[in-house]
């Protein structure tokens, strides 16, 4: 019965969807630059980075001339950080975004995308399927499927990091560690006790703690995390920031997160060797130990090293444990 139900309201939304596409389609007309080659770029951090990261070769290998991204405004302090490669950021509500993107999943706004042309960056929705497409393919990351399935680059396209901001790295006198406890994707509620914790914890030790508040403008974040020493926080699109600004990051996933493999944020940042994710077992104090351990072998790291990661559930925790 609860499947019968379930298959109904499918059908339901597939219907609202297929009646609002022209609608969608007519929301584009509206902001269409017939002189640019537009990216559709949805409201997602990680989507949007990793994406930036190969408009250089998406624009030498499809020859264009002019490259226009449409997004929300919060993403457009990050289109700053690639001078050269996005020519204009047109800013859309996020309304009239979510209109234009439901098109694109109908037959007849896809037929027009590709007539218009278009780029439509949506991965959770487009390319994924819900995970099926990486569940079928483990080795897949997020950026792999951008770069391929989304972008249709080839191998030899090498990802471009974003000039993210003056602001010198950390390292001063004084510890700095930016914790991020919230995410638009992961299940990050249950754990607001362990970033209080650790909050604690890290004052106690002498740390200047600062909790990431999500109304702070992402280039702001960026140079906030470009001062800190350590990021540490729900795997969200944060995480990718961090790891891009070439910060120490650690990236918190729930014990059930299937996740880990698709947004792996140490195969995506092979450029930045401290970065670390690791799977929460419900206890914070062993959670906590686990985070210091990491933090501890990102202090007694040197170049060549191997950096502490944890890999599809497998912990490898750096040799002995953090006292609390």
């Amino acid at each position: 019965m609860f499947g019968f139900c379930e298959s109904i309201l499918k059908s339901i939304r597939g219907l609202a969807v297929r009646a609002l596409a022209p609608i969608g389609i007519l929301s584009y007309m509206a902001v269409r630059d017939r002189g640019c080659y537009d990216i559709l770029m949805c409201d997602h951090i990680g989507d949007f980075l990793y994406t930036a990261g190969y408009l250089r070769a998406f624009k030498r290998t499809n020859r264009i001339r002019r490259l226009r991204v449409v997004g929300t405004a919060r993403l457009e302090s990050l289109a700053r950080f690639y001078p050269g490669v996005i020519d204009e950021y047109r800013i859309v509500g996020k309304r009239r975004l979510q209109l234009i993107l439901s098109a694109y999943r109908t037959w007849i706004g896809r037929q027009y995308y590709m007539a218009a042309p278009v780029s439509v960056i949506e991965p959770s929705r487009d390319f994924v399927r819900q995970f099926a497409y990486v569940e079928t393919f483990p080795n897949l990351t997020l950026r792999d499927c951008i770069q391929y399935g989304i972008l249709r680059l080839s191998e030899e396209a090498q990802p471009e990091l974003p000039q993210l901001c003056q602001a010198a790295p950390g390292h001063g006198e004084t510890k700095r560690i930016l914790l991020c406890p919230s995410a638009a994707v992961t299940e990050w509620r249950p754990y607001q006790g362990l970033f209080r914790q650790l909050c604690g914890i890290f004052s106690q030790r002498g740390f200047e703690v600062s909790v990431n508040d999500e109304t702070v403008p992402l280039d702001e974040c960026a140079r906030r995390m470009r001062r800190a020493d350590c990021v540490i926080g729900m795997r969200s699109g944060l995480l990718d920031l961090a790891a891009l600004a070439g910060v120490p990051a650690i990236a918190l996933y729930p014990p059930d997160s299937r996740l880990m493999r698709y947004f792996d944020l140490c195969r995506m940042n092979e450029h930045n060797p401290r970065t670390a994710q690791y799977r929460l077992r419900g206890s914070a104090t062993e959670d906590i130990r686990g985070i210091l351990a990491i933090l501890r072998a990102f202090e007694e790291k040197t170049d060549g090293d191997q950096v502490y990661r944890c890999t599809g559930g497998r912990e490898r925790l750096a040799a002995g444990t953090a006292d609390l």
